[in-house]
């Protein structure tokens, strides 16, 4: 008879897993694998809310085991257009995004490919921008297409990121094609002490010698410009 293997083991083991299906079998077999399993899942994939269906199923997913799910609820990706979110559950389905955002304390990456049309298929709801900008956990943040509010969330954010993907609209005068960067480095006073990575999408940056810079961005390793017509 082979010998029983220990929890301790099993967790282990559970947690050098990194292939969905095999990680899906093992919550399967048991009630405490199961919080094994859900945990690695959440640790180590990216949660991708497109529409009606995968926000409210990701709802109730964390709300089925709050204490266990919600602090390994680490990266998200939100991506709805216009269209996505059925009108009769439209309330709903937006309240249960917003708790998702505000209760998950422990989360590190949140990526908004189109964050405008997002917020409109969320019915334009004010409080999505002010519980994005209260966000204080966060070493990730992306806002990959150009949004108004981008400029307000980058300059006000709590969170220490290291990483940031953002498109802007910060202009020197309105006919200028270009970023200038004394305006780019003042938006990103707050966070560069600790940012490593930023990548600016949309428009490009135009370095010279005029104007003045005090802003100095002492963990920098990689930046990137992403020029789009």
């Amino acid at each position: 008879m082979m010998p029983e293997l220990d929890w301790d083991a099993l967790t282990s083991i559970c947690n050098h897993v990194r292939d969905v299906p095999t990680i899906s079998s093992i919550s399967l077999t048991c009630r405490t694998l199961r919080a094994v399993a859900a945990k690695r899942l959440l640790e180590t994939h990216v949660v991708v809310l497109t529409d009606t269906r995968s926000i409210m199923s990701f709802h109730k997913f964390v709300n089925a085991d709050r204490a266990t799910r919600l602090p390994f609820v680490r990266r998200l990706r939100i991506d709805v257009l216009p269209g996505r979110i059925d009108e009769g559950t439209r309330e709903e389905a937006v309240q249960s995004l917003l708790d998702l955002l505000q209760q998950a304390t422990h989360l590190k990456s949140l990526v908004l490919p189109r964050p405008e049309s997002t917020y409109r298929a969320l019915g334009s709801e004010p409080r999505f921008l002010g519980v994005i900008s209260h966000i204080s956990t966060l070493r990730e943040l992306a806002l990959e297409r150009r949004w108004a509010p981008n400029e307000e969330i980058v300059s006000n954010t709590p969170s220490r990121l290291r990483t940031l993907r953002v498109s802007l609209a910060i202009l020197s005068d309105s006919d200028a094609w270009f970023l200038e960067p004394v305006p780019l480095y003042s938006l990103l006073e707050r966070i560069a002490p600790t940012l490593e990575v930023l990548e600016v999408i949309g428009r490009p940056v135009a370095f010279d010698n005029r104007g003045s810079n005090s802003v100095v961005f002492p963990a920098i390793r990689s930046f990137r410009v992403v020029a789009v017509s």
